[in-house]
C-alpha cells in the first residue's frame, strides 16, 4: 500500500469541516511506519467528523472528566492500538491534539499534558 502524501491528506481533510488538526497529528499520520494503520486512523477521523460524539465506545472514550472534556479516538488495526486525543471546541468542532501508540491500560499524564497545552496554544492562535 502506498504511503499517504501530505497533499492527499489535506484533500481528504478538506472534506472534514468539523476537524481541526495540529501539525503533530498530521505528522504522526503521514509518517506512521505502517501505511495501513495510517489509513485506518484517517478513516476513524472521518467517522468522527461525520458522526461526532455519537460514535460507539469502541471509537471514543472520555479520559478526563472536567470542563476540558478530553477524549480519545481509538484506532485498532491488527496489533496496533493508536490513540488520538481531542477536545470538543467551537460548538460542534473537534481539535485533534496529539497521537500515540497505546501500550498500557491508562493514558500517560505526559500525553494528557501535551493535549491540554496544545489546546491552549490553538485557542491563543485563534484569538489573535
Amino acid at each position: 500500500m502506498n504511503r499517504t502524501t501530505e497533499k492527499e491528506l489535506l484533500k481528504r481533510l478538506s472534506q472534514c469541516e468539523r476537524i481541526i488538526m495540529t501539525e503533530e497529528v498530521m505528522h504522526y499520520i503521514l509518517n506512521h511506519p505502517q501505511p495501513k494503520v495510517s489509513a485506518k486512523m484517517l478513516h476513524d477521523i472521518m467517522l468522527l467528523n461525520e458522526f461526532g460524539l455519537s460514535l460507539p465506545d469502541r471509537y471514543i472514550h472520555s479520559i478526563w472528566e472536567s470542563s476540558e472534556k478530553l477524549r480519545e479516538l481509538r484506532t485498532k488495526f491488527a496489533r496496533y492500538d493508536e490513540r488520538t486525543l481531542f477536545f470538543s471546541v467551537l460548538g460542534d468542532k473537534f481539535l485533534l491534539t496529539n497521537c500515540f501508540r497505546k501500550t498500557s491500560n491508562k493514558v500517560s499524564r505526559s500525553e494528557i499534558r501535551k493535549a491540554i497545552l496544545r489546546r491552549f496554544l490553538q485557542t491563543r492562535q485563534e484569538g489573535k
